[in-house]
């Protein structure tokens, strides 16, 4: 099945995006008098070197990431070697480093002990192999672990004591965050055929939990017990990739989510009911900054659209590549690429104003206020925070290009 699923990856990679939009920003490598320094470079972090693959051999293999205390004084790294350290934010040093059996493939999740009732604040790490652990974060030593048997991707979220997780078998788990102990469970049947690698991450809003799957199907599960409140079909031609991998978005009483053939939705939070659907080509990633929606697309394709009716606003283009969950601060949108490095966007005019070019992207991005952190295919470690003098003398071997 992981076969069939890394076909499907290539597949995705190569397809170009299409559309005419009312104003379109095409992907140039010149400079631009105009551009700005919106995230500047505070330091790297070298970490241990991974062995790359190709990306004609394996496009879209990551490393797990990078995360960020509550506090901003601490980065949590993970790698594809299985390598998991604490590393302070105000002289790069490393608090406490970890080495495990499993390739970790899930950015670190910081979890505060308010949230958990904890006496201790813990960090989530999870595996290509399905394991899922939390450790200390202070001293880094496993806390609980616990078996999932399917690979993890996305960063977990945690409501009401319960650590919610998905994983690549269609397979949405409630642990308890304190114990790892199992809750509760909701499983969708595998599609038949081809999907596309990676999952849905899941979204929350006061007692309902949203997941989207490889079928093409939004569900809405109680956070109790995990029964099913409605489920949707975000797909309904029946050609192509089915896949709803994009994490859901909620917003008031309204859920966002995309399938990769269909586009994007917005339904009733409470019922599911279609509200508007735009057509979008493979768009695998979501987020809002009220009143926009941007849907990011793995073919190359950055889109501006109006929450309330679903009109595209404006639309960015880049070339082709994995991209990384965008996020929104003070009026702009970032993105990492592989290839392609950083993206700072404009929100109201989708101008690329910036772009940070360490090589490509191998992680999502963590932010925490104005800080941003990401890990590099380098394994490198990129700190940045909101309106930083950038670090002209660090930089200069890093190639920051200005657009």
């Amino acid at each position: 099945m992981r076969h069939g699923r890394w076909l499907a990856a290539v597949a995705l990679f190569s397809i170009s995006c299409a559309g005419n939009p009312s104003r379109l920003h095409t992907f140039k490598l010149v400079d631009d008098p105009t551009a700005i320094v919106v995230w500047g470079l505070v330091f790297a972090h070298p970490t241990e070197r991974v062995k790359l693959l190709t990306p004609l051999l394996e496009p879209i293999e990551a490393l797990g990431g990078v995360g960020l205390d509550s506090k901003d004084k601490v980065l949590f790294t993970a790698n594809f070697q299985g390598v998991y350290s604490a590393v302070r934010v105000r002289d790069q040093e490393t608090l406490w480093r970890h080495s495990g059996v499993d390739p970790l493939s899930m950015p670190p999740t910081f979890v505060s002990k308010e949230s958990v009732r904890s006496p201790d604040d813990l960090v989530i790490f999870g595996s290509q192999n399905g394991r899922v652990f939390a450790v200390n974060a202070q001293t880094g030593a496993t806390v609980w672990t616990y078996e999932m048997g399917g690979e993890i991707s996305e960063a977990p979220t945690v409501a009401e004591g319960r650590l919610l997780i998905m994983n690549s078998r269609n397979q949405l788990m409630a642990l308890d965050a304190l114990t790892g102990k199992w809750l509760w469970q909701y499983t969708r049947d595998f599609p038949v055929g081809l999907t596309i690698l990676g999952h849905s991450g899941v979204a929350v809003k006061a007692d309902k939990v949203f997941v989207g799957f490889s079928d093409g199907f939004l569900a809405c599960v109680q956070l109790d017990d995990g029964l099913l409140q409605w489920s949707r079909p975000l797909t309904l031609s029946g050609q192509g990739f089915a896949d709803a991998d994009a994490t859901p978005i909620v917003v008031g009483d309204r859920v966002y989510a995309s399938s990769v053939h269909d586009g994007v939705y917005a339904l009733k939070a409470d019922t599911g009911d279609v509200i508007w659907q735009l057509r979008a080509a493979n768009v695998t990633r979501l987020t809002a900054q009220d009143p926009t929606l941007f849907a990011l697309s793995a073919s190359g394709k950055l889109q501006a659209i109006d929450a309330d009716s679903g009109k595209p606003r404006w639309e960015l283009k880049f070339p082709t590549a994995v991209v990384s969950k965008p996020v929104a601060h003070r009026g702009y949108i970032a993105f990492g690429a592989k290839p392609g490095g950083l993206y700072v966007v404009d929100v109201q005019t989708g101008r690329l104003v910036q772009r940070f070019f360490p090589g490509g992207v191998a992680s999502e991005l963590a932010v925490r206020g104005g800080s941003l952190a990401f890990m590099s295919e380098g394994s490198v470690i990129y700190y940045m925070r909101y309106g930083e003098k950038h670090n002209l003398l660090l930089d200069a071997k890093r190639r920051y290009v200005g657009l």
